[in-house]
């Protein structure tokens, strides 16, 4: 969970570091070649909310989908398509991870259509309002289109709701331990390579608005990072132990971070199918009363119904 927080913040220090350096993810004891930068996630911890147990409410899952623009990078304006309503769309995602924002970015601007109305000339259905038609053999319709102040880049795609799930979603705050390391011979090499490794971190977390942790659709589960903003909690540097050479021990800079934002966690539980259940029974009791042989006993039968009860089950 936390390697993929690793890897999105490998992935954006690796443009601004040389190409000879290494450049390695996950806990390190000790450095196996120099110089050697490091990006580790140690903890992410939720913060406790000022619920009296501690708990932020649950609100229920909500199954989504991506709808790409096709023509984004060279258009600002889409037509939604007619089974996509703007109050459907959660997200409008310009680049993984950024986000637009209604207003700023983008606005949905609605346009009315008509078209061709079968009800000309009939009367009005039950519960149809017979004043909502718009002219002779007309019936009113909205166009709705989302319009972008400049062309979105490729790969812009709509987040759109996708129906109700089984399972819940829950946002609380959180905190994210980031350590950042430079090995190197000298301090003053290691403080060299620590610099551009700080500064792409602190420019990724300028740029996201959500950092996707975990994604498995088969277990139900989603992990999301919301809104992380990262602060500086510690400068150190100390000489590296641990290291079997003749040579002097390399020197070891570091940056630590916190990161503070929401996570929001989504758990979609199984689907299962309506299993039938037996609410009561259809009986036939026969018995016979009398004595001696067959012939000399009169036989009764009766059909009865009982609804079953928990003490059946």
């Amino acid at each position: 969970m936390l390697n993929s927080l690793e890897n999105w913040l490998a992935n954006a220090a690796r443009l601004a570091l040389p190409a000879d350096v290494t450049l390695a993810i996950g806990p390190l004891v000790a450095p196996t070649g120099l110089p050697l930068l490091n990006v580790a996630a140690s903890r992410l911890r939720p913060i406790g909310s000022q619920h009296d147990d501690n708990r932020e409410p649950r609100q229920p899952a909500i199954r989504s989908r991506r709808f790409p623009l096709s023509s984004a990078g060279s258009v600002a304006e889409f037509l939604l398509p007619r089974e996509i309503a703007a109050g459907d769309i959660l997200e409008v995602e310009l680049a993984p991870g950024r986000l637009a924002r209604p207003g700023d970015d983008y606005e949905i601007r609605r346009t009315a259509r008509s078209k061709p109305d079968d009800s000309a000339g009939r009367a009005p259905l039950a519960g149809e309002n017979p004043g909502a038609s718009q002219g002779a053999g007309c019936a009113a319709e909205w166009d709705e289109t989302i319009v972008f102040c400049r062309p979105p880049p490729a790969g812009c795609a709509l987040v759109v709701r996708d129906g109700q799930a089984s399972g819940y979603r829950q946002v609380s705050a959180c905190r994210v331990m980031i350590q950042l390391t430079a090995w190197a011979a000298t301090a003053e090499m290691a403080d060299a390579l620590l610099a551009p490794l700080f500064a792409s971190a602190f420019a990724a977390f300028a740029k996201v608005d959500r950092i996707e942790l975990v994604r498995d659709e088969r277990a139900g589960l989603v992990l999301r990072l919301l809104d992380p903003q990262a602060d500086l909690a510690a400068l150190e540097r100390t000489v590296a132990d641990g290291v079997s050479s003749s040579a002097p021990p390399p020197t070891r800079s570091s940056a630590r971070l916190v990161v503070r934002g929401e996570l929001e966690t989504t758990v979609l539980l199984a689907e299962h199918p309506a299993s039938a259940t037996i609410e009561c029974i259809d009986y036939t009791l026969n018995w016979s009363a009398g004595s001696g042989n067959s012939a000399g006993r009169t036989q009764f039968a009766s059909t009865e119904r009982r609804r079953l009860t928990d003490a059946d089950v």
